[in-house]
């Protein structure tokens, strides 16, 4: 459970199934780095894990028109891979009647490309 900043309270979170256009993006991070695919399973876990510790506290709104999109950096990966810090954007999806608040993971970049984006 997380802390919910907001309002003080602890709210359970989950993720849920990735967009499938994650999985392009990991594999592209994976290529770029010489990473082995099969490891990133390694990194979606932790992210998954580490988003779900503090999706609000510790992300920021990706713009100001879609709150409910959120920028996290993510720089705890093994140093073996030589990997450098990953912006992770997730969507908060809308709060269910009851059971955990749902996140999903739909893109991870490194800063490097994003600026090569901008």
């Amino acid at each position: 459970m997380a802390a919910d900043a907001a309002d003080n309270s602890f709210t359970e979170w989950k993720p849920t199934e990735a967009n499938p256009e994650f999985a392009n993006h990991c594999r592209r991070i994976c290529e770029r780095y010489s990473v082995e695919y099969y490891s990133f399973d390694v990194i979606r876990s932790a992210v998954e894990d580490s988003v779900r510790d503090a999706p609000i506290a510790g992300s920021v709104p990706l713009d100001d028109n879609t709150p409910e999109l959120r920028r996290f950096v993510y720089e705890d990966h093994p140093a073996y891979w030589n990997l450098p810090p990953l912006v992770i954007v997730f969507r908060i999806e809308p709060e269910p009647e009851n059971g955990p608040r749902e996140f999903t993971l739909l893109e991870i970049w490194t800063e490097e490309e994003l600026a090569e984006l901008a």
